[in-house]
């Protein structure tokens, strides 16, 4: 399903917060793929620019059936992250909690590393038969 996502990333480059899109797609019971883009703007030395991020992450499920209120996941992927005229690629890990369902959404909280320290926001379509 498609998820949303709003992230502010603290790279060696400077602070940058982040709004994008992507989808995931399940990979058996405990597996999701994701691919998203964001863009937004970083800060820098006292001065404002343009940042991009593309990145394919794998989450793995603790909890795939949400059997519990909240489910924990935990992944890694690649990004590719623009600022400052030129693109990077990262590794990435990540560990998230989902919460409940809320109507026909769920919300994550994850953070992670890869091209600096990231905290996202992550808004989900809620499955009728799990997470």
């Amino acid at each position: 399903g498609v998820q949303t996502c709003a992230l502010p990333i603290y790279s060696d480059r400077g602070a940058s917060v982040l709004a994008g899109i992507g989808v995931n797609v399940p990979a058996g019971y405990y597996v999701r793929l994701g691919l998203d883009g964001a863009v937004g703007t970083i800060t820098s030395g006292g001065r404002a620019g343009e940042a991009a991020k593309v990145e394919f992450s794998t989450r793995f499920l603790f909890d795939p059936f949400a059997e519990q209120r909240v489910g924990w996941y935990a992944g890694g992927g690649v990004a590719m992250l623009h600022d400052d005229g030129d693109w990077r690629p990262y590794l990435t890990l990540l560990i998230g909690r989902e919460g409940p369902t809320a109507g026909r959404w769920r919300t994550a909280v994850e953070g992670g590393v890869g091209g600096g320290v990231r905290l996202a926001i992550v808004l989900r379509p809620a499955r009728v038969n799990g997470r």
